[in-house]
C-alpha cells in the first residue's frame, strides 16, 4: 500500500513513459479514507 505517495509515484511512471510533455495540463486525484480527497491540475 502506497498510500498518500500514489500521486507522486504515477506521475514519475508518467514521465518516464514520457506520456506527459512540456506544455501538457494535467489533472491531479488522490482520494483517501472517509470523506477526504484532493483534486488539482497543472501545466507541466
Amino acid at each position: 500500500n502506497i498510500g498518500s505517495a500514489s500521486v507522486p509515484i504515477t506521475l514519475a511512471h508518467a514521465c518516464e513513459a514520457e506520456a506527459i510533455h512540456p506544455g501538457d495540463s494535467v489533472a491531479l486525484l488522490g482520494i483517501g479514507s472517509g470523506l477526504s480527497s484532493i483534486m488539482f491540475a497543472l501545466e507541466w
